[in-house]
């Protein structure tokens, strides 16, 4: 009987750059530690990535990891969030903090609305998946050749 993992994976494409298929130059972590609060887990799940495409994520995650927070918190003001490494980041980069404050309206009986970048957003959960797909399934076909 055939496993039915070789039907989702590629073995071409592994030691491969996760997200565009070019020579991996760097390893990516997934997710990614903007999202998360230190201390980090020490079992990190990382993936294989060039740098061009590990580093063309950042902004689009930065900006996710803050606007979260914001809606969470209620605020786009640094002061009023709860996340050190989000209240540092909405500091360091005050145009971050003003877009996020601009994606925000108020309805007329005072509820918030919040209106992200969803092509920002997109590009995140697209990344994200990859990431934790590949991990996930080269994990399990190593294993799975291992015991072969």
């Amino acid at each position: 009987m055939n496993d039915p993992r070789k039907l989702f994976v590629d073995e071409r494409l592994a030691g491969s750059c996760v997200y565009c298929g070019a020579e991996p130059t760097t390893r990516d972590h997934c997710p990614s530690k903007v999202l998360l609060d230190e201390p980090f887990p020490p079992n990190l799940p990382v993936v294989l990535a060039c740098a061009e495409c590990n580093q063309s994520f950042s902004l689009d995650e930065q900006y996710l990891a803050c606007f979260i927070e914001c809606v969470i918190c209620g605020t786009g003001d640094p002061s009023g969030v709860k996340r050190a490494n989000v209240r540092r980041i909405l500091r360091a980069v005050p145009q971050l903090a003003s877009r996020i404050l601009a994606e925000l309206s108020l309805r007329e009986e005072g509820q918030k609305t919040w209106q992200p970048d969803m092509d920002r957003v997109r590009n995140v959960v697209t990344k994200l998946a990859r990431g934790h797909l590949d991990y996930e399934l080269s994990i399990r076909l190593k294993a799975y050749f291992m015991n072969k």
